[in-house]
């Protein structure tokens, strides 16, 4: 074979080590992905084909060592991609609040919290008192009331607690389950956990939150709006 092609090799593996280190570093791959892992088995290959012409026996064992190494990160990636499970509430509320998460964080994610049925009258929140679960609502509605003041409500696919969960900081509300639902709840210790462990998950996270308290904000400037105008629609007739 042409020493022009082990060469070739040679640049092709180089680029690749380099590639996909500043891609991790840049953010753009993360370091448990199928593409890191890939780009490392090849890079390693690449490397280890180019010794040929110019054998060095300790480089070739650090090369077949990433080799090893790769394949054995691609079969665990595989293996719990494999044996992940969702049911249909899960799937429904990974896709609405975290469509871009890798599914083996999400399911870390999940498998962090717990589904309940809430009851009428149920507390999720108390107004002054430190916030300590986040609740995602799938299904039913939740009150939320200022001085013993209805003052909204909020439906399902829902966040409540996202704004303090993770700072504990007091409740600016109650929030009381308004009929039968269905919700997802995490520990606010539990959630700073998950953070902790995983920083890949953080992202999705406060994207999450920022996209709820946001339609939250849009909802309330609805219906000062909507109250304003029957307010200047009733005054003639005052």
């Amino acid at each position: 074979m042409p020493p022009v092609v082990f060469e070739a090799a040679g640049f092709v593996g180089v680029a690749l080590y380099l590639g996909s280190y500043a891609a991790l570093q840049a953010g753009f791959l993360r370091g448990g992905s199928y593409t890191y892992a890939v780009m490392n088995f090849l890079a390693a290959s690449f490397v280890l084909l180019s010794l040929m012409a110019d054998w060095n026996l300790w480089s070739a064992i650090i090369q077949i060592s990433w080799i090893v190494i790769s394949i054995v990160g691609l079969t665990r990636l595989w293996i719990l991609k494999r044996a992940l499970r969702f049911n249909a509430e899960e799937d429904l509320f990974v896709s609405s609040k975290f469509p871009a998460i890798d599914r083996v964080d999400a399911r870390r994610f999940l498998n962090a919290g717990k589904w309940c049925d809430g009851q009428p009258g149920d507390y999720m929140t108390l107004q002054g008192q430190p916030v300590r679960n986040l609740y995602f609502i799938a299904s039913g509605s939740a009150r939320v009331e200022v001085d013993d003041q209805e003052i909204a409500r909020v439906g399902a696919d829902h966040f409540i607690g996202e704004m303090a969960c993770l700072q504990k900081g007091p409740a600016s509300a109650t929030v009381r389950v308004a009929e039968r639902s269905r919700y997802f709840t995490i520990t606010s210790d539990a959630l700073e956990k998950v953070i902790r462990c995983w920083p890949d998950i953080t992202q999705h996270v406060h994207y999450a939150f920022f996209g709820n308290t946001q339609a939250k904000l849009i909802e309330t400037n609805r219906a000062y709006s909507e109250a304003l105008r029957v307010r200047g629609a009733a005054a003639p007739g005052e």
